[in-house]
């Protein structure tokens, strides 16, 4: 049974949870605390998936309790539920909360969130890569990206629209800015997939403290898992460009579009993610020619389930989880339509074609093979569609 602890100082919230809640009893374990210290208590007594607190509430508050959650129970996932929250108080949260939910919220919603949460986190059958993603707080920027953002947002000249278009080409800035943009604490109506859109929203001295301030960001001074990590960003931006230029082709709404170039971005998070995480181990497999195959005998999961764990933790759009959950083999997911999953399986397809078919010199000598999943396209009704994209893509992603 999925065990949760509550946590907050004010007696009155804390019954009002137990009587909303429960209807849950059959599905959740729930214990309640009134405070840090009585929280971590019962973290300590036995393994516990989901840890949702207030933050403010006198002595040791919630923003040290999810440090002590985050340090000592990496494997339980973190969620803020908290009334008025200050600027630096959520942008510290951004590093130890995986969710942020506003007072009042919603049994429903609350209960959603979290069972989402958990539900992916049972795709990754690894204990101990459940316990590396839900502690991980940072995710490595590309040096060169992450420079020019620290040039631009220190440059009082600069416009919002400049920082925006040189974090969209970053995964780990795109995800945090995105993360940020679209927890409660900033009240959206709409859920924000464009990281240019979000660093607009978000304004100048947010970014700059996200970028300066708590360090939510690193880079990577391996050389040999720098030059991977590299390959992997690079790849991911030309999947995304194709995906964008696919769905506008296919007419897709200016917001959709934005799904379909994230969608892309981040479909290889999670191999980032055990690349700066498990270097030497993921350094093994990485060239594997069947990679999937390969993570499975050495981590028990794939990058796959790890990404899409993590970016649901994050609270992104299930479009985009999907998409990360499913991108080498579609048809073990439900959906079955045009969608970013769809784009993003067949970009990402011709990308590790292209890829797998370079020689020394960067050419390609012989007839492109592109490993597509033909049930997934056929069940869909894409055939018609999916050679064309297939050739879209080669072009956008040879230019990138």
């Amino acid at each position: 049974m999925t065990r949760v602890v509550f946590v907050d100082d004010e007696r009155a919230v804390v019954d009002a949870l137990r009587r909303q809640l429960r209807p849950m009893r059959d599905e959740w374990e729930m214990e309640f605390a009134t405070d840090a210290a009585e929280a971590v208590a019962k973290l300590s007594e036995a393994p516990t998936d989901a840890l949702v607190t207030d933050i403010r509430m006198p002595g040791l508050d919630g923003v040290e309790l999810l440090r002590i959650a985050r340090r000592d129970f990496p494997q339980t996932a973190r969620f803020v539920l908290s009334g008025h929250t200050s600027q630096s108080s959520s942008l510290q949260l951004t590093g130890l909360a995986h969710q942020f939910l506003v007072k009042p919220c919603e049994p429903d919603e609350l209960r959603a969130v979290v069972n989402r949460a958990l539900e992916l986190r049972r795709k990754v059958s690894s204990p101990s890569l459940v316990r590396l993603v839900s502690g991980l707080d940072r995710l490595p920027a590309v040096p060169s990206l992450y420079s020019q953002v620290v040039s631009l947002v220190t440059d009082p000249d600069t416009s919002l629209q400049d920082v925006g278009e040189v974090i969209e080409q970053d995964t780990a800035m795109s995800a945090k800015v995105l993360q940020l943009v679209n927890s409660s604490f900033f009240g959206l109506r709409h859920r924000v997939t464009s990281p240019t859109l979000a660093v607009t929203l978000l304004g100048i001295n947010t970014v700059m403290a996200l970028v300066l301030g708590i360090q939510v960001f690193s880079t990577v001074t391996s050389p040999s898992v720098a030059g991977h990590a590299e390959r992997i960003h690079r790849t991911s931006l030309a999947v995304a460009a194709a995906a964008r230029e696919i769905a506008t082709a296919e007419g897709m709404p200016r917001d959709d579009v934005s799904d379909y170039y994230l969608a892309g971005m981040m479909h290889d998070v999670g191999l980032l993610t055990l690349l700066s995480s498990l270097p030497e181990r993921t350094l093994g497999v990485i060239d594997a020619p069947d990679l999937i195959e390969a993570e499975r005998s050495e981590f028990g999961t794939t990058h796959q389930e790890v990404g899409a764990y993590l970016l649901g933790l994050w609270g992104l759009p299930d479009d985009i989880v999907e998409a990360a959950a499913f991108h080498h083999d579609p048809s073990a997911s439900p959906t079955r339509r045009m969608s970013p999953l769809a784009v993003t399986h067949v970009a990402g397809a011709v990308a590790r074609a292209l890829e797998d078919g370079e020689d020394e010199g960067g050419e390609h000598r012989r007839p492109l093979e592109v490993p597509l999943d033909h049930v997934f396209i056929a069940e869909s009704g894409l055939e018609d569609k999916a050679g064309h994209w297939a050739d879209v893509a080669r072009q956008i992603i040879q230019d990138v």
